[in-house]
């Protein structure tokens, strides 16, 4: 999920453990819960780097004591540094850091469409839950909301000389909230999934099927269909009759060796390795051929831009001129 999110959701794992875990503990929380995204630095070299080690080993089960351990190195010189009295056990600090890795920010990521590589680097095989939006809304609002009132409620206490409250109980609120709200959108997605997998689309069987979140509307999915010819994409409305009918279709491409020695370029590798529902076309360009990679599941872009493009131009000969992959293309594709 995004980093917000995993923020708001350490703070509030540490307000609701109050003491319970410790000095420290909501810095910790916070630095471990977005600790596995230091790959972000692989996108200096480039974005298809950077999607190729995106939720990889930082974001595998096998790193997380790693990172732990570093987040609690970090506090413990941070501590030696600053000269600070305060107690502080090491131990402690790790086991708190770890849950922050492994709760605040890889189940979550789990939980997502993008997924990720939980099992590396023993299996490299992308995992994925597709119950919730890489951002939802109001799961932002409503932790947002946990973590904000509570010192707006603070000031007033303060004013009329009342009880200051911890924001303990809004915490808790929010964490149960998360998991009630995760798991309805569970059953939600399993529903649409099962809607999709339920027809006949162009009378053909479904092979496979993904239903993927909408931001802010639990009912609404977004639904990719694979049969033996097509892509069907379909919107699915959960309080609404889905018609199998209204889909919009993409045929999978012919076999040409310009599609061929791009999927053998290095975009087109990483692209195929992530891609889920991968739809290709190759067009002619007058000096050779541009083939233009998507993945379904993004089919939807910000500002009418389609997600996740991989696009390689091609010499006469088949040899790579140049490749790029965007997450938002900056000209329009089919």
């Amino acid at each position: 999920m995004d980093n917000l999110t995993h923020t708001l959701f350490a703070i509030a794992l540490a307000r609701a453990g109050e003491r319970r875990l410790g000095p420290y503990a909501t810095g910790l929380l916070v630095l471990a819960a977005n600790s596995p995204d230091i790959d972000v630095v692989s996108r200096v070299e480039s974005t298809v780097v950077y999607l190729h080690c995106h939720r990889g080993p930082t974001h595998a089960l096998a790193a997380a004591p790693l990172l732990a351990l570093a987040v609690a190195g970090v506090f413990a010189l941070g501590r030696k540094l600053a000269r600070s009295t305060r107690p502080f056990s090491f131990a402690r600090a790790f086991l708190v850091a770890l849950g922050g890795v492994v709760v605040g920010h890889m189940f979550l990521d789990w939980c997502t469409n993008y997924g990720t590589r939980l099992l590396a680097p023993f299996s490299w095989r992308w995992l994925a839950w597709d119950a919730i939006p890489i951002v939802d809304v109001v799961l932002l609002g409503v932790l947002a909301g946990a973590i904000t009132l509570p010192h707006f409620f603070r000031l007033i206490s303060e004013e009329i000389g009342a009880h200051r409250g911890s924001g303990r109980g809004a915490a808790v609120f929010a964490i149960a909230f998360l998991l009630a709200w995760f798991g309805f959108r569970g059953l939600c997605h399993a529903r649409a999934a099962a809607i999709l997998d339920s027809h006949v689309y162009r009378g053909m069987e479904p092979q496979r099927v993904g239903a993927f979140a909408d931001m802010v509307n639990p009912f609404l999915w977004y639904g990719v269909v694979e049969t033996a010819d097509t892509w069907e994409l379909a919107d699915v409305n959960l309080l609404d009759t889905f018609d199998p009918t209204l889909t919009r279709t993409y045929y999978r491409p012919e076999p040409s060796p310009p599609l061929e020695a791009a999927r053998r370029s290095y975009v087109g590798k990483v692209f195929v390795d992530f891609a889920r529902f991968p739809f290709a076309y190759v067009e002619p360009d007058g000096e050779g051929f541009e083939v233009i990679m998507r993945d379904l599941r993004f089919e939807r872009g910000v500002g009418g831009r389609k997600g996740f493009v991989a696009r390689i131009r091609l010499a006469p000969n088949l040899s790579v001129v140049s490749e790029v992959f965007n997450y938002r293309s900056p000209v329009p594709v089919r």
